[in-house]
């Protein structure tokens, strides 16, 4: 082989573990949603305090909204855990599936928390969201 294909290849190589880097970040970011589950980001009225409590904690809720605090950071974990096997794969398809789904999963979750008046757990969401956004900007200038 010729320098200049030695150093194609290792480009190549370079371009293909940084994407794998960046799933496996997306992964773990989607993992650690599972947080919310334990984190005090919910509020609950107390006399004429507003604390904030864990979802455990019973936070001042109806059970539809309760249900959606403990149903969006599983459903995001299991997306971690399939950014996580697709990052494995080497079908970019699958991995560009998950990506945008778990970024429109991010989405649908950070308008939900608006919804129901949790800026705690918004501002910790946006955060991850821009997170993802600032790795997906990357992503696509490697390419």
């Amino acid at each position: 082989m010729s320098g200049e294909e030695l150093i194609f290849l290792a480009e190549d190589e370079n371009r293909f573990n940084i994407s794998k880097i960046y799933s496996l970040i997306f992964g773990i970011l989607d993992l650690m949603t599972l947080s919310f589950l334990f984190l005090p980001l919910y509020t609950r009225v107390d006399n004429d305090l507003i604390r904030t409590v864990s979802l455990f904690a019973n936070p001042d809720a109806s059970i539809i909204t309760w249900a959606i605090y403990l149903a969006l950071p599983i459903l995001m974990a299991i997306m971690g855990i399939v950014q996580i096997i697709t990052q494995r794969s080497i079908n970019e398809r699958w991995y560009n599936i998950s990506r945008t789904a778990s970024v429109l999963l991010q989405a649908f979750f950070i308008i939900a928390y608006v919804a129901t008046r949790q800026p705690y757990a918004v501002s910790l969401l946006f955060l991850i969201f821009m997170v993802k956004v600032v790795l997906l900007m990357k992503s696509s200038r490697i390419k």
